[in-house]
């Protein structure tokens, strides 16, 4: 029972907290650090990271107070260009830091594969090397492609020296291109081609301002596609969720009062839906968390029959048909 009434009063401050005018302010921002954290960290999710990141871009700001479908439709826009920042310097970092890593095969074939320098220009001579432990392969090669184009520019075999622990093998050029490089080595085992596991950043023969251009609306794009229509699909499945409960409490409504939901668990309170906008709302509620509808009175203010044919239950207030024998809601019979 402490535990419950620590989180009953949690909630209850949290709902106060909700109603102070700077509230929504301290959610978006809270938001927007809570996506920048999975956006960056959670890459290794995949598409799973990615649905975290739509996931807390629209219910954050919802349980914030933002309920207005039109207000978290403009938020979804502008959180995606706010992430595309930070998203574009965690990758341009990334890139960045590929300086210095090595490629090699899942046997061990390949090993220590490398370029340098690493940054340059079309007059700079980059050296490609691989070191090659397996006596068993031939026709080293260094592939590299154009990292915004995808074009390959070289597929070049290497020259061989002796080096300890096997054949070193390299390969000299200059590149004329202002892009990101990416390169990988292959070599033939008899049968077919083996490469490296992966491929590699480098050589960079742009600066990092023209790396930002580039990758700023790039990212961009992506996040439109790969957040924002997660995003989107969120809020159009609340849309519609909202507008089913709306439209059975306005059925309801027409016949005298609030849509009750079944009987809670227990240790749970009782619930019932909104005749103005549909929101659940605890029985004990006395006006609604979402639309401001007040309860207290729909029991005094006794609605009037709309047609001839019809009157007011005067012991529930009901709306009933002339002929009724008894109450529709509440049972009471009624004398001819």
């Amino acid at each position: 029972m402490g535990s419950m009434t620590a989180l009953d009063d949690l909630k209850d401050r949290f709902n106060k907290f909700r109603t102070k005018k700077y509230a929504i302010f301290v959610g978006l921002a809270l938001t927007f650090a809570v996506c920048v954290l999975l956006l960056i960290y959670a890459s290794n999710l995949l598409c799973f990271g990615l649905l975290l990141v739509a996931l807390a871009g629209y219910y954050i700001p919802y349980l914030f107070g933002m309920r207005s479908k039109k207000k978290l439709a403009v938020w979804g826009i502008v959180l995606i260009l706010l992430l595309a920042l930070p998203y574009t310097v965690s990758v341009v970092e990334q890139v960045k830091g590929y300086d210095g890593r090595t490629l090699s095969t899942a046997s061990g074939s390949m090993v220590n594969g490398t370029v340098t320098p690493f940054q340059g220009d079309e007059s700079t001579v980059h050296q490609f090397s691989v070191l090659v432990t397996d006596p068993a392969l031939s026709d080293v090669r260094v592939l590299v492609f154009d990292g915004w184009t995808s074009v390959q520019e070289v597929n070049a075999s290497m020259s061989a020296s002796s080096a300890p622990g096997g054949t070193l093998y390299t390969y000299d050029t200059t590149l004329n291109n202002r892009t990101v490089y990416i390169y990988g080595f292959i070599a033939f085992d008899g049968e077919r081609y083996t490469s490296t596991s992966t491929s590699n950043y480098g050589p960079i023969h742009v600066t990092n301002g023209e790396l930002y251009t580039h990758w700023l609306p790039v990212l961009t794009l992506y996040l439109f596609i790969q957040v924002g229509i997660l995003y989107f699909l969120l809020l159009a499945l609340s849309f519609w969720m909202e507008r089913s409960k709306a439209r059975v409490a306005d059925a309801r409504k027409k016949q005298g009062g609030n849509v009750v939901l079944p009987p809670a668990k227990s240790g749970k309170e009782e619930k019932f839906i909104c005749s103005e906008c549909g929101a659940e709302v605890p029985s004990s509620s006395d006006r609604c968390p979402q639309c401001g509808e007040r309860f207290d009175d729909q029991e005094e203010a006794k609605p009037s029959p709309e047609r001839k044919d019809e009157f007011v239950c005067t012991e529930c207030g009901a709306t009933v048909d002339e002929n009724a024998k008894t109450c529709w809601k509440c049972g009471k019979e009624f004398e001819n």
